[in-house]
């Protein structure tokens, strides 16, 4: 878990380029499984996005939060 934020009972993950490796993706399902069954959302962003989108992954979280929408964005909007 990367971020944890209580009041909003929501965790942030923070993915790199292993997290596409078919043995992490087994390990991540299991991981956020496990934290959905203690009633927390959970948001996976890449750490390309944030080096290079910051500005449209916080868009996307702040959407996403006040929705209460975990599903993943095909893309994220804001570039530049």
């Amino acid at each position: 878990m990367d971020f944890y934020c209580p009041e909003k009972s929501l965790v942030i993950e923070v993915d790199g380029d292993i997290h596409g490796e078919q043995h992490q993706i087994v390990r991540d399902r299991r991981r956020e499984t496990y934290l959905k069954s203690l009633g927390l959302q959970v948001i996976r962003y890449m750490n390309d996005d944030i080096v290079k989108n910051l500005d449209g992954v916080l868009e996307d979280l702040y959407e996403r939060v006040l929705s209460g929408s975990t599903s993943p964005r095909p893309s994220l909007q804001r570039r530049g």
